[in-house]
Formats: C-alpha cells, sequence, structure tokens
C-alpha cells in the first residue's frame, strides 16, 4: 500500500470515497487488518510514511457516514457479516496503533503528536457525531501512561487554539 506510488491509490480512494461502494470499503479495511503486519514492517523502516497513513484514514473517517454499514463482497467469513463502516475503520487504524505501539513507541508517540493529532481533531471538529471513536484513536497511538495522555490533550489544545 504505501511502497511505490501510494500517493495515486491514496488519492484515488480519498478523490472518490463517496462512489466507492460499501461493500468494497469493507473489503478494503478487511484487506488493510489482514496485511497490518506488512504496513506495521514498512512503517517501522521508515516513519516518514506514518503521516500518509494518519492523512488517509483522517479523510476516510471524515468521509464515512457513522450510521452506513455493509457487508464485503463475501470472499471469506469476515466480509460476510454486516460491519458499521466507521467502527471497521477505528479497528483498522487501532490494530495498526497497538502493533506500532509494541514496535516503535516513543517514534510512534512523537509522529503521532506531531502529525496524527491535527487529522483526527480535525474529523473532531467538522462532525460531533463522530468523537467517541476519534477519541478512541487519539488514544490508541500514545502509551498508556498520564503524561503520554496529558500530552495528547495539550496537542488537542495548541491544535484547537486554546
Amino acid at each position: 500500500m504505501f511502497k511505490e506510488h501510494s500517493e495515486r491509490g491514496i488519492g484515488y480512494f480519498n478523490e472518490r470515497f463517496a462512489y466507492i461502494p460499501d461493500e468494497l470499503i469493507v473489503d478494503i479495511f478487511i484487506s488493510i487488518q489482514d496485511h497490518s503486519n506488512d504496513i506495521v514492517q514498512v512503517l517501522i523502516k521508515s516513519m516518514i510514511d506514518l503521516p500518509d497513513l494518519f492523512s488517509f484514514f483522517g479523510k476516510a473517517l471524515k468521509n464515512v457516514n457513522t450510521q452506513v454499514s455493509s457487508q464485503g463482497s463475501g470472499d471469506n467469513e469476515r466480509t460476510s457479516i454486516n460491519l458499521n463502516l466507521m467502527t471497521l475503520m477505528v479497528e483498522t487504524l487501532c490494530l495498526i496503533a497497538n502493533k506500532l505501539l509494541n514496535s516503535e513507541p516513543q517514534q510512534t508517540e512523537l509522529f503521532f503528536l506531531e502529525y496524527g493529532v491535527h487529522e483526527f481533531v480535525t474529523v473532531m471538529a467538522d462532525n460531533m457525531f463522530k468523537l467517541n471513536e476519534m477519541a478512541i484513536i487519539l488514544y490508541s497511538f500514545v502509551q498508556g501512561t498520564n503524561n503520554s495522555h496529558l500530552r495528547v490533550l495539550n496537542k488537542i489544545a495548541d491544535k484547537l487554539g486554546m
């Protein structure tokens, strides 16, 4: 996904999100979950690609309707059940976040605070119905310490101009 010319695939997805069938979106995010180890390995080698991941998920989360559920194309049993698209996207990003934190906790947290918070705070500010899901994401990329959570809150305050 993020190897060569990732901007083409991501750009295509972001530009045409409204026109992509819900079944295909389910298939895409199930596939991302299935390949999460590969994605994490690429990100560990070059954390500079992490902002692209944040941008991709930020735009996807901004465009998705919180009430829409769908099945995938039915290629496997995971895509044959009805899934809420928003929940699927959040679960996918949290899965990647947990794997990144287990491998590179400090770099993951630093890159998230610098590049990721803005993407997800923007989604929160634009749509009040997505607050709970965005709060889950905001704390998925940082360690479970009080200091890490305080750094997230400080970054949110900075981004909101408080």
